[in-house]
């Protein structure tokens, strides 16, 4: 999965490093955005109760937060063990639900979904930042965009410029079809 993941992330244009190194602050905050939005989005599927329960928490560690952080430097052994204890605890939620066997058929699933993310031309690009602009893009009606596209290789990427570079869906996306 890793290497599908990356070879996706290079077409949109995030090189790999040649050595590690933490990640610029940019890219460090778009991924954290994107992790909390799927985390949010797994929380949205529990009952209300679970979900209480899970907004208190959350506040609980969001209040721990919010004293000053000063002169803390960036640690790539944090990120990598941190990273990996994401994935183990990922694990623990599908045998938990008892998804186990069927993750690796959605998780290509999903990867896939993200490939059509991709506009094909640079016409569907156009169109699709025009819709994005308008509040008028099919996944994202009634929200507006200031998106802009660049290419890679024979591909367009379509990219909120105000998201910290998120890209966003091709006219043609077509979601993850997932099966249980």
């Amino acid at each position: 999965m890793e290497k599908r993941v990356s070879g996706w992330l290079k077409v949109a244009g995030e090189t790999l490093p040649s050595k590690p190194r933490f990640p610029k602050k940019v890219k460090f905050v778009r991924w954290f955005s994107m992790a909390l939005e799927e985390m949010l989005e797994i929380v949205d599927s529990a009952d209300e109760n679970t979900i209480n329960a899970c907004q208190d928490l959350l506040q609980q560690r969001v209040e721990g937060l919010v004293e000053p952080v000063q002169g803390k430097e960036s640690d790539l052994n944090e990120l990598m063990d941190g990273a990996v204890d994401v994935a183990v605890v990922n694990a623990n939620l599908l045998h938990f639900a008892g998804l186990v066997d069927q993750f690796s058929n959605n998780c290509e699933e999903v990867i896939s979904s993200n490939w059509s993310k991709f506009c094909m031309s640079e016409e569907e690009a156009i169109e699709a930042c025009e819709a994005y602009e308008n509040g008028t893009h099919p996944h994202a009606k009634g929200k507006k965009y200031n998106a802009d596209y660049k290419q890679s290789g024979n591909l367009w990427i379509i990219i909120d410029t105000d998201n910290n570079g998120k890209i966003l869906k091709s006219l043609n996306y077509t979601p993850p079809k997932i099966e249980i």
